[in-house]
């Protein structure tokens, strides 16, 4: 339980984090603009942005139990093992899903702040 907690509270955190923007490349930065644009290219508030982290992250766990539960089965011959390989799958497949989801939002936010013509840092 500890650990999901902390990959949420994890999810929620990546959501926040943002392109670092060259305020100095553009002419008249102005920043009431700029996070209008932020929000625009996150697709919505900050909420929005984390429910859908963490909706893929929970698809990823998912993924880990259809695919662990049965090698776990075969693996273990029987039950437990079914249960043993359901919950690896489903902590491995957390973890894969929540950084697959971090590195698109990551990626698609650079993208669209690019767009708009915003000059990103490094």
């Amino acid at each position: 339980m500890n650990k999901t907690i902390i990959i949420a509270l994890s999810l929620f955190l990546a959501a926040c984090a943002v392109p670092q923007v060259e305020q100095s490349a553009t002419i008249g930065f102005d920043e009431d603009k700029y996070h209008v644009d932020l929000n625009d290219c996150r697709g919505g508030s900050l909420l929005h942005a984390s429910a859908v982290s963490l909706g893929n992250a929970a698809l990823g766990s998912l993924w880990g139990v259809v695919h662990g539960a049965p090698a776990g089965a075969l693996a273990g011959d029987g039950w437990e093992g079914a249960a043993i390989g359901a919950v690896v799958g489903a902590t491995i497949g957390l973890g894969a899903g929540a950084k697959e989801a971090i590195e698109k939002h990551d990626a698609e936010l650079a993208r669209c702040l690019s767009r708009k013509g915003y000059v990103l840092a490094g």
